[in-house]
């Protein structure tokens, strides 16, 4: 299990650790923060982004085809309730050399990438104090 760590710096800025690399979440001033880093939901949109990014590059390597020129970009829309991401597209801008055989593949591989898997299928995510007994089922 990967373990991460969310430590409170100050007003609504926290530092989260992930192995070895630390990175800061925030919220924009207009909700009460220093905009210091993403907020929590941006990074998470972003992450997904990346994941679709890393899937395409990867399809890519393994067919001997460039990357250069690769784009992947994403938006999302917030539900209004309750509070969570209503919808979210993710677009690739394919490499330019991109041979038109190897297109319906690229977009294949990109679309199951391992976090668009986890949003497809139910995921339990349990939340507790630390201090809380481990619950036996």
């Amino acid at each position: 299990m990967t373990a991460i760590r969310v430590t409170h710096e100050a007003n609504c800025c926290y530092r989260v650790a992930v192995g070895r690399h630390v990175l800061t979440v925030d919220q924009p001033e207009d909700a009460g923060g220093d905009d210091l880093g993403p907020t929590a939901v941006q990074l998470f949109a972003a992450s997904l982004v990346a994941c679709t990014a890393h899937y395409a590059g990867s399809y890519l390597a393994r067919h001997s085809l460039s990357s250069e020129g690769m784009v992947v970009e994403g938006e999302y829309v917030m539900a209004d309730r309750p509070a969570r991401l209503g919808s979210m597209s993710v677009t690739i801008t394919p490499p330019v050399d991109l041979p038109e055989h190897r297109k319906a593949g690229l977009l294949a591989v990109a679309s199951h990438c391992t976090l668009h898997n986890t949003l497809r299928e139910s995921m339990h995510v349990e939340v507790a104090f630390a201090d809380a007994p481990i619950p036996t089922t």
